[in-house]
């Protein structure tokens, strides 16, 4: 009998976790983003890259020229249900691992930047798998700073600097 209340809490547990992130993906990726504002709340915008609110979730949009180039759909407990056209990132290891690096090597090593989010100086980004955005300071191609920050809650979580 404990078995068979251990194993039924267990696809419970299962079946309302990927319940969290079986919305479909809200947004697609090469849609119009002026369409988007009429079904989700925006709560950010960083030159190409917007954040929506959704049900249950987090939408990241990479756009250019009015198209979704990639969008990433994340759970409130960052996790990601969903991503299109990204290549999500890895950062558990830390972020000032890049500094005093050349972008170059970021670059080889991480693939092309997601994003540019830089007005009118060259600042590439990249999406994490938790929802954060790691963007690059650079200084004649050597990474001079990295800020991460937070999707979700909208705000800047690390900062380094050399």
């Amino acid at each position: 009998m404990k078995k068979i209340f251990v194993m039924a809490s267990v696809v419970l547990c299962l079946a309302l976790i990927f319940c969290s992130c079986a919305n479909n993906m809200i947004i697609k990726k090469g849609e119009r983003v002026d369409g988007i504002d009429k079904r989700c709340e925006r709560y950010f915008t960083i030159t190409s890259l917007s954040g929506y609110k959704t049900d249950g979730g987090y939408c990241v949009v990479v756009e250019n020229n009015g198209i979704v180039q990639g969008v990433a759909m994340f759970s409130s407990e960052r996790r990601c249900c969903e991503s299109q056209g990204i290549d999500l990132i890895d950062d558990s290891e830390g972020i000032e691992k890049y500094l005093n690096k050349p972008f170059e090597e970021t670059r080889q090593q991480l693939g092309a930047p997601h994003a540019d989010v830089g007005s009118g100086f060259y600042i590439p980004a990249y999406l994490t798998e938790k929802a954060y955005l790691i963007c690059f300071e650079l200084e004649d191609g050597i990474v001079c700073g990295i800020v991460k920050r937070d999707m979700i809650k909208n705000e800047i979580a690390e900062r380094v600097e050399r």
